[in-house]
Parts: C-alpha cells; structure tokens; sequence
C-alpha cells in the first residue's frame, strides 16, 4: 500500500500537457503587472500563463482593475504555446460568447468530474494521474467527456467499466507468447468510483407541470370540480404525486416532482383523464390550455407571482396616485422634431465656412416620427448581420495586422454589392469558400516577352492571398454556426421572443351575448400550442387583442390567424360578427407597454374618485412649499 508522501494527488484533467492554439481556457489571475499579467490555467495543474495588457479589451483601457482582479476566475483564448520553454500567451480580447459559453460548460463539467477523481484517490490512497490514465482520459476520448461517461455509470457501471481494459503479454503451457485482457482497475477502486458517482451526480427532480380550463354549470358545480380534482390526485403515486391548485378559476395547474421524466409526464396525462372523464359525467368541460411539460424555477415562480397578483385584483385603491402619476408623465412629453430650431444650430450644420470634425455631422437629418415598423425591423435586421460581418472582418484585420479599411475595399465591400449583404456571402463561404472568394479578382497590368519587343500583359489575380483566405475562412465557420449566431442575436440586439399582435372587434347581440363571446374566446386559445401560446385580452368592449409569443415569426403569425378562424366561426355561430381591426404583425415592447397603459386607464374610468382630499393634499403642499421658500429667505438674509 502507498503512503501518503508517495500518493500524488495534483494532475492536469486532460490529457494533453499544454492547450492547442485558439482554445478556450479556464484562467485564474495571479499577478497583475505594468506590461503584462500572469494567470494559472486551472484545467492544465495550474501551469502559468501571461496576458499582455494589449490582449485585455479591444476598447480603450482606461483601469487595468476594471478588467482584471486577483484570484478572479474567467475565460481566455490561448494565442501562442511554446511548449519547449513552456510559455503560453493568452488573450481576452478575442472571445466570443460562444466561446465563453462552451468554455464554462466544459469547465463546470471538468471540475466535478475532477473532484470525483480526487476523492477516490484520496480514498483509495493512489496516484491521481494513474487513476486518469486508466479511467479518466480512456472515457475522454471515447465519450467525448469523462462526464457523460459517469452520467452512464451512475445507472449501469458495468456497461461503462468493463469496456476499460488493457492488454498483457505472457508466456502459455506450450512456450507460446499469449495475450490476456485484464481490468484497468481493481474491484475495490470500481466500487469506491461508483459509490462517489452516485453520491455526487445524483440527479435532482424535475418539476412537470399542465395548465387546464375546467368548468361546471350544474347545481352543484363547485363540489363536482372538487370531485374532479380529487380523482385527478389519487392519480398519483409516491413517487410521482400529483398536486392540483387553483390559479383564478376557471384555470388550474396540475403538477408533479419525480426523477423520471416520461414516468413523470404519463402520470400527469393519466391525472388529466381521470379529470376529465369525472368532469364530463357531471356534463362539466375540460380544456388543457398547455400540455404537460417540464418547468423550471423561474417559471414556477412566475406562476406563484401570477397567482398573489390575481388575488390582490379585488383589493381598493385609491385614485390619487394614479393621477400625480399621469401628470408627471404628461410632463416628461418631448418633441424631438421641434427641438433642433430650439437649439441654434443652422439647418446646413456649418459653424462658418470652414465646418470641423464635429460640426460635420450636423449635415445628416435624422427623425423618428417618419419611422415605421416594417423600416424599424429592417433596420434592425441590417443592424444584426452588419454587426456580425464587422466583427469577422476586423478579427481578420488584427489577425493578419492588415488595415481593415483595405480589406473592405477588397472583399467586403465587393460582396455587399454583389450578394446584396456580406452576411448572405459569409453564411456561404461557410459550405463552400471556393465559389464565392475565387470569384474576386482583379486584373494587373505588367510586361510580359514577345520575341524582342515588349507589350503589356494584363493578368488576372485574387484580391486576397492565400494566408488572410485560410484566416478568414476560419474566422467565418467559427462565427456562422447556427448556434454561436442564435446567441450572438438574442445576448446583444434582438429581443427573444418575438411578440405577434392582432387587434379584432366582436359582438354578439343574443340573450347570451357574453357568454357566446367568452367561448369564442376560449376555442381562440385552444388553437395555440406550447410553442405559440395564443393569449387574448380585452381592452375595452367590443375591442380584443389576440397575441403570442415564439422565436418564428412566421409560425406564429400563422397561429394567430388560425386563431382568428376559429374565434370567427364560434362567434358566428351565434349570430355574431368579428371584424379585424389590424391584421397580425410583430411588435415591440413599447406598443404593448402602451396597451397595458391603455387598458389600465379604461379600467379607472368607471372608479369614485373624491376631490376633497385631492384639495386638501394640494392646499397642504402649497403651504409647505411656502413656509420652505420663506425659510430659505430667512437663512439667504
């Protein structure tokens, strides 16, 4: 048996000595000084690493502090390794968020892996580099990462351990050479591992949830629901128990905790019909308005928020604030059109004949109130893959030290005219370079031989060389993945998900008017799916607002029309009639903060607002304003 001075327990978690060039690392900043900083690589058995001031940020540096502290733990890209004097330059000006995502996954994932290995090889008194020899860096390269291995482990370990063996050459009975395949390791090492996988990846239970529209109009409609619900409960099983709550009746939330979450998800449908075939017998309706699905903490709590502000819905309150608060508001209005006579600046933007640097830019007008939504989201577009070329472009420029303006005028500009857009190009020369870059040339003048005499040759050459080609190329199929673009869109610019509008009118003059148009409502619900909630809204009578939310447009566009369809023929049905006010179409977030400030002061109008008070509380303040304006008199005397 090892004793504790022989056991070696600090090892690297890869198996690679030192990272490949243009990797992500995981950093830990040790020093920071005038011209450089010096950082250990925690993945790599904290081997030192240096960070030139330069490769801080791509802005201008204004407090080395802001950008780097001590024992602060980050991502980095490795620019050079010299693995003979054992240098490592590193840079974090040229991360990208898909970098720096992939990097803390992979982080996250090595260290518990690591821990796991650390632990049993305390436990077990052995070498900890051995140990990754033979477990650890077999399942990296076999499963990719050593933690989906131990994901496996945690149910079948046999199916994962008995594959790791290693060969033995050995002489048999008859003098002949035999190879035996033995265990990597031993029994009792495999049975602390799997014990400390099991202890440490446990997984945690998921939360499944289905929202439901129940209804009853018998005589004792309220005890059949009850019934109902109490039917849907026994449903459950100890490890699968099925809870219903109450969110604002005629809508409930049934939910689940258990680890397996297909178990999980049939025991909550098997709730849902039990529910509904009670219901039904008592000639009561049930809708599932969201299938069952898995949830997260953010969403149950947003589901415990909704159910607190539903029950504060029928408490007073008083009208006085809302009016202060409407007259700010009505202060704060601007006209931004009117404000350029205001500011003396003349309509040319030349400050005499000689206009600078900054007094140039006045010759460009600009205005908002001409701006409408279909050349907002245009712009907007444009704005998002300008961005994306930019940034490609000028990484080329610092890679290859060329200036950035030339390289535009030889490729990037070229391809906007041609291709409409570079991104279109770009997204190209990710499946084929050769077509799109072989195409820009240039035509060169020079002499050539002809006998004796001597004429102008005019040649043909790529406006690009090979090494800003092959850079370039790199750069684009690094930054053009679908996903590195979905993040690069939703972190910065885009606002995720698209919110899709239809303003509708519905009447109804029958005995049962209202209730006619609440169903309608509902078979207009009904249409949406988990991907395309479909919500409407009243904003005031016979005024309806149908909206959704998703990440395709398109799709959802769709399900709002389809929702109108069967919003029209329900109400219809009846002898009512639907009109569409404005068709379906993306809108933003100040439109539907505009709707709830809309619907919010429809709602106020039908309130007893007393005037008293408001006197009283106006006499009162202008006497206090007075007595402050008579003391400071006082004290300036």
């Amino acid at each position: 048996m090892a004793t504790t001075m022989d056991i070696t327990l600090d090892c690297r978690m890869y198996e690679e000595r030192y990272p490949e060039v243009d990797t992500t690392v995981m950093i830990q900043v040790r020093e920071i000084g005038y011209v450089c900083s010096r950082v250990s690589l925690l993945e790599y058995n904290g081997i030192e690493g240096m960070i030139l001031l330069s490769e801080l940020s791509r802005r201008r540096i204004r407090s080395v502090g802001s950008l780097l502290k001590v024992g602060r733990i980050e991502p980095a890209v490795v620019l050079r390794v010299n693995r003979w004097k054992g240098y490592i330059y590193l840079s974090k000006k040229m991360l990208s968020e898909q970098d720096i995502l992939v990097c803390e996954e992979r982080w996250n994932k090595s260290k518990l892996v690591h821990s796991i290995m650390r632990h049993v090889a305390v436990t077990m008194r052995a070498n900890l580099e051995v140990l990754y020899n033979n477990v650890g860096w077999p399942l990296y390269q076999k499963y990719g990462h050593a933690f989906e291995a131990f994901k496996l482990i945690a149910h079948d370990p046999n199916s994962v351990l008995n594959a790791l063996v290693r060969e033995i050459k050995g002489i048999g009975p008859g003098g002949q050479e035999v190879t035996v395949m033995i265990p990597v390791i031993s029994e009792k090492v495999k049975d602390a591992l799997v014990k400390t996988i099991r202890k440490r990846m446990t997984p945690l239970p998921v939360k499944i949830r289905a929202d439901i529209e129940m209804k009853c109009f018998q005589l004792d409609g309220v005890l059949h629901i009850k019934e109902a619900m109490r039917k849907a409960e026994a449903v459950g099983t100890n490890e699968c128990p099925v809870k219903i709550k109450v969110v604002a009746p005629p809508v409930y939330v049934l939910n689940t905790q258990t680890l397996d979450k297909e178990k999980g998800i049939s025991t909550v449908r098997e709730a849902i019909a039990a529910c509904t075939e009670a219901i039904e017998s008592h000639r009561g309706k049930l809708t599932v308005k969201v299938a069952p699905r898995t949830v997260s903490e953010g969403e149950d709590k947003l589901l415990q928020e909704q159910m607190y502000k539903l029950g504060r819905q029928n408490e007073e309150v008083s009208g006085d604030e809302d009016s202060k608060e409407e007259e700010d508001t009505g202060m704060g209005f601007v006209d931004l059109e009117s404000t350029s006579s205001q500011t003396g600046v003349p309509e040319s933007g030349h400050h005499g004949d000689d206009p600078g640097p900054r007094n140039r830019g006045y010759n460009i007008e600009l205005s908002k109130k001409r701006l409408s939504e279909q050349d907002a989201m245009a712009c907007e577009e444009r704005w998002n893959k300008s961005q994306v070329v930019h940034s490609i472009m000028r990484q080329v420029a610092v890679t290859m030290r060329a200036d950035l303006k030339v390289l535009y005028i030889k490729f990037g500009w070229p391809l906007y005219r041609k291709y409409g857009h570079a991104f279109e190009a770009f997204k190209l020369i990710a499946h084929d370079p050769d077509s799109v870059i072989n195409a820009l040339t240039r035509k060169v003048k020079r002499i050539g031989p002809d006998g004796k005499k001597y004429k102008k040759v005019t040649q043909v050459v790529p406006v690009i060389s090979e090494e800003v080609k092959d850079v370039l190329i790199k750069i684009i199929r690094k930054r053009m993945t679908p996903q590195s673009l979905e993040i690069f869109i939703r972190k910065r610019t885009t606002p995720q998900p698209l919110k899709i509008w239809a303003d509708i009118e519905m009447k109804c003059f029958q005995l049962d008017g209202v209730l006619h148009i609440k169903e309608a409502m509902r078979k207009a619900e009904a249409v949406g799916t988990n991907e395309c909630p479909v919500k409407i809204k009243v904003v005031a009578p016979p005024v309806y607002v149908l909206s959704t939310q998703t990440l395709d447009e398109e799709k959802g566009i769709s399900t709002v029309r389809e929702a109108i369809a069967a919003c029209t023929e329900a109400i219809e049905s009846h002898r009512g009639k639907l009109t569409v006010k404005v068709a379906p179409r993306t809108v933003s977030g100040g439109e539907d903060k505009l709707l709830q400030e809309q619907m919010y002061r429809l709602g106020r109008q039908n309130e007893e607002v007393s005037g008293a008070e408001d006197s009283k509380e106006e006499e009162d303040t202008g006497k206090h304003e007075l007595s402050d304006r008579r003391l400071r008199m006082r004290h300036r005397g």
